[in-house]
């Protein structure tokens, strides 16, 4: 397959510049009893835009369960002692090749994913600021423990973007209301990947400052003891011991909570005439309104790489690489994102 390069050169898009501890011991926590600016400078290298988070395509929650209820009037997700439930939360550490897993439904016709979210703790950090590090994940085409084959990523590189207090404090039944030393992050992980309708597996670790965990608090549904199908891998991913999230006092399953964001591929109707090599719209309405887009079609399936070239020729950004599948159309949003011309000069110039 060869792989197509797209020249976007939008004529609203031209800037004018005149002149120029041990893996088993990390298994599990058991309770005691938008918009960004971006320079182009044209005398460097291209400038990477930021990822478009695209709508939130899929939730594998609840995490929270009992809302404004926590110390300093955050969320709370309470670990239900009261059922037996004992698992605050399970061990996937970087540094002990320790990870959990679960499923995800893609639906017809497919999804252009651009983040996953997914959520940790460490035992002693609060909610002054996030205490992780790193996210390591990649994409299965089934559960890690029947030795799938791998769809996106390898589960060995850092993919986090960013990491934020997400309001949610993990406490158990005796400690809601008085305790944030399980305050709970999210970790915004780049997953830039196009999959078509099918089930999958997404399968993490995370690392983090401090000496406990980090740990992945499970799915929490008042009332409810069994809340998904989630795996944990101890010392390695598919390669390693993969077996069933459960929690430690009732032996039930347990699911494990991400968000997955992007947009959803649309397709042509059918019975549309397809271009014969691809075709590229222009920016609308306006490649610096808050809510610009291009659309890129190809006539059959291919790589793509999809740049954005200043008035000079050189390429100033890159909208898209990947494969795309013939006959479906990909909008690419670009909210969150303009060209300042700030530090740049008295002659930089925008036109259109």
């Amino acid at each position: 397959m060869t792989k197509r390069l797209l020249p976007l050169l939008l004529a609203a898009f031209v800037l004018l510049f005149l002149p120029t501890d041990d893996a088993n011991a990390q298994a599990a926590d058991i309770a005691p009893s938008m918009e960004v600016s971006v320079s182009v400078d044209l005398t460097g290298g291209p400038v990477a835009l930021p990822a478009f988070r695209g709508g939130l395509l899929y939730d594998n929650g609840p995490l929270v369960n009992s809302p404004g209820t926590g110390l300093g009037g955050f969320d709370e997700s309470i670990l239900q002692s009261s059922l037996g439930m004992t698992t605050l939360g399970f061990g996937h550490q970087v540094l002990n090749q320790n990870f959990v897993a679960d499923d995800f439904e893609v639906p017809e016709p497919g999804w252009d994913i651009n983040e996953v979210v997914t959520f940790a703790y460490q035992t002693g950090g609060g909610p002054d600021g996030s205490t992780m590090t790193q996210v390591h994940m990649c994409i299965w085409d089934g559960p890690p423990s029947t030795s799938p084959n791998l769809v996106w990523g390898d589960c060995a590189t850092n993919v986090m973007s960013s990491t934020e207090f997400a309001e949610i404090l993990r406490v158990s039944e005796a400690n809601t209301g008085i305790n944030n030393d399980r305050s709970v992050y999210a970790q915004t992980s780049d997953v830039v990947v196009s999959l078509p309708a099918g089930t999958y597996w997404l399968e993490w670790a995370t690392d983090g400052s401090l000496g406990s965990g980090p740990w992945a608090p499970p799915i929490t549904i008042n009332g409810e003891t069994t809340t998904g199908n989630g795996e944990q891998c101890i010392a390695g991913t598919s390669g390693g011991v993969c077996a069933a999230v459960v929690d430690g006092g009732t032996g039930t399953p347990q699911g494990v909570p991400f968000q997955i964001y992007g947009t959803v591929i649309v397709a042509n109707e059918p019975g549309a005439e397809l271009p014969e090599g691809y075709s590229v719209s222009q920016a609308y309405p306006n490649p610096f309104n808050p809510q610009s887009r291009v659309v890129v079609e190809v006539g059959e399936t291919q790589d793509v790489v999809a740049d954005v070239y200043n008035a000079l020729g050189q390429r100033v950004a890159r909208l898209y690489e990947g494969t795309m599948v013939g006959g479906q159309l990909r909008n690419y949003p670009m909210e969150r994102v303009h060209f300042d011309c700030e530090g740049q000069g008295e002659d930089c110039e925008i036109i259109g």
